[in-house]
């Protein structure tokens, strides 16, 4: 996989979850430009430990159930920057602000428009891409 800019980190992540997902397998990654403590994609287990001290268990369940992904599959900005964040209430309405403005992303706003969208952009990925590969 090749990404040209790493950001806070999660598109590499992102990409190798739906690979593997469609039965692919990712042997390798390359981000050509961003800053070096983005490029760290695996959060440090001490940097796991106080996530889940500061943003109770269930969290983690909220995340899993909306992004089909626990906090072990952050990268390390990504941990660090929920980790900085003062309460899950500030975070999750960060997200539901982000995902209003939009920027490519979906305008959902409850959980159930948001699995409506994805499953909307799976089919989408599924008709562009029948064998998994681009035509």
């Amino acid at each position: 996989m090749i990404d040209e800019f790493i950001g806070q980190g999660g598109t590499l992540p992102n990409l190798r979850g739906w690979i593997e997902k469609q039965g692919g397998n990712v042997i390798g990654a390359v981000g050509l430009t961003g800053k070096p403590y983005f490029a760290k994609l695996d959060p440090a287990k001490e940097q796991l430990h106080e996530l889940r001290q500061k943003h109770v268990p269930n969290f983690e369940k909220w995340r899993r159930e909306h992004f089909g992904r626990a906090f072990d599959c952050l990268t390390q900005s990504e941990a660090r920057y929920l980790a900085r964040s003062p309460d899950v209430d500030t975070v999750r309405n960060r997200i539901a602000a982000a995902m209003r403005e939009g920027g490519g992303r979906s305008h959902a706003c409850s959980p159930g428009e948001q699995r409506k969208h994805i499953k909307a952009v799976t089919a989408r990925l599924a008709t562009q891409f029948p064998d998994g590969k681009p035509r």
